[in-house]
């Protein structure tokens, strides 16, 4: 049982499997939340979520929502698209509020204007191909753009409550 100077806590992946739970110290730093998800799954790289807000390991305990029974989401990240594209005529970027840039060659995932309104927030993570894009959302959908022949045209695995966000390419 948590005490007046614990909180209760729990770090859980997206898929709402718990990857640590407990009594924290009311002090706690947002560094020793990482430091905890990190043991989860030693080597990779994460990003921590409470609600729309990103927690960095600098984030001040006074700016978290250390309320009873406080979620934090863990959503773990591959590497980075410009790590894994075996050639890149278009690029991408997450920006700081979850939104997505592009640019580069727009057939290759260059131009995302035909999905840019799912693309101004809530982007967690970006993985690429030669000629396309998919960009994963915090809740839990996926965006696909660029050329179709690479991937960037998933209308066709879009279950029905996905049809209105799935644009005519």
């Amino acid at each position: 049982m948590a005490t007046s100077s614990e909180i209760h806590l729990e770090l859980v992946e997206l898929s709402g499997h718990v990857v640590a739970k407990g009594a924290w110290s009311a002090t706690l730093r947002a560094d020793c939340l990482y430091q905890s998800a990190h043991l989860a799954k030693p080597g990779r790289r994460c990003r921590l979520l409470q609600g729309t807000q990103e927690i960095t390991p600098f984030t001040p305990s006074a700016a978290l929502d250390l309320s009873l029974g406080t979620c934090i989401q863990v959503v773990w990240l591959s590497s980075s698209s410009a790590d894994t594209r075996p050639y890149s005529l278009a690029f991408v970027a997450i920006k700081a509020n979850g939104s997505v840039v592009t640019w580069g060659e727009p057939a290759c995932g260059g131009d995302s204007s035909a999905v840019a309104p799912l693309l101004t927030e809530g982007v967690v993570e970006v993985c690429g191909t030669a000629g396309a894009f998919a960009a994963i959302k915090l809740e839990g959908s996926v965006v696909t753009w660029g050329s179709a022949g690479h991937g960037g045209d998933s209308c066709a695995v879009c279950s029905t409550s996905d049809a209105g966000r799935c644009p005519s390419l």
